[in-house]
């Protein structure tokens, strides 16, 4: 049995109901990463491409670096999925 052809209304709806989704995604996508670069900028922190690593090439002790080489993957893996979707 072949489908009925969507009307033009029914396909707009369809297309906003789409559009809205992905700006939902993408806007849940920003908040995140607005959330990480917070979290990582904050003080103390290394930031987005400080050193993890002391003067004599140890961990630092004063830092998770296992929650911020975590953290800076996710932010890499948003700001690629937001290209991606913008």
């Amino acid at each position: 049995m072949a489908e009925a052809p969507l009307s033009t209304s029914s396909l707009c709806n369809a297309l906003k109901a789409q559009l809205k989704e992905v700006l939902a995604q993408r806007d849940a996508m920003e908040a995140d990463a607005a959330a990480i670069t917070a979290r990582l900028n904050a003080p103390g922190m290394p930031g987005l491409k400080g050193g993890l690593l002391d003067k004599e090439g140890y961990p630092r002790a004063d830092i998770d670096i296992a929650a911020v080489r975590s953290d800076r993957h996710r932010l890499a893996c948003l700001c690629n999925d937001h290209k991606s979707i913008s």
